[in-house]
């Protein structure tokens, strides 16, 4: 069986921030993760309210109607969505948090978004969370974030939130 060739592709045009960033998982050999997929074929109006929802998130805001995480669940406390309506359809961008830079930068927090979903009911799907936390821990996935983030090519698994 082939490895999974992981990698993370930065998104242009985002603030700047020396505490965050967004980024996405991509992996041709794998379905399921398909958020930059979805993301490049958003029209205009989407994208660019996607974009100030990244925007909020890096600048260190609070916007529950635009992004959440799940710290009170201890199975799910890394994970994260980006969320944004259509219609009366709801999508949802999901991907998981960790800190890269322990040494230099240890309170940068990157947000790695993976999966793409819609859903009518108001409880989360937790096979998306469980995917998110399986990527997360995933050692191929690490290596492409060490491979963007070159502090941890010693192999560190600090970044683990």
């Amino acid at each position: 069986m082939a490895t999974r060739r992981y990698t993370i592709k930065r998104i242009a045009g985002l603030k700047a921030s020396k505490f965050r960033a967004v980024v996405f998982l991509c992996c041709p050999d794998d379905p399921r993760i398909d958020a930059e997929a979805v993301f490049e074929q958003l029209k205009r109006k989407k994208d660019m309210e996607l974009r100030v929802s990244f925007d909020h998130w890096i600048d260190r805001m609070t916007a529950n109607t635009r992004f959440h995480g799940w710290p009170n669940d201890q199975r799910y406390k890394d994970c994260f969505v980006f969320k944004w309506k259509d219609n009366r359809l709801h999508h949802r961008f999901y991907g998981f948090l960790c800190h890269p830079m322990p040494i230099s930068t240890p309170r940068f927090e990157l947000c790695v978004l993976v999966s793409h979903a819609t859903k009518t009911e108001r409880e989360t799907d937790e096979g998306e969370l469980a995917l998110q936390e399986s990527m997360r821990k995933d050692g191929y996935v690490q290596a492409a974030i060490r491979a963007v983030f070159p502090e941890m090519k010693g192999g560190a698994r600090i970044w683990l939130n």
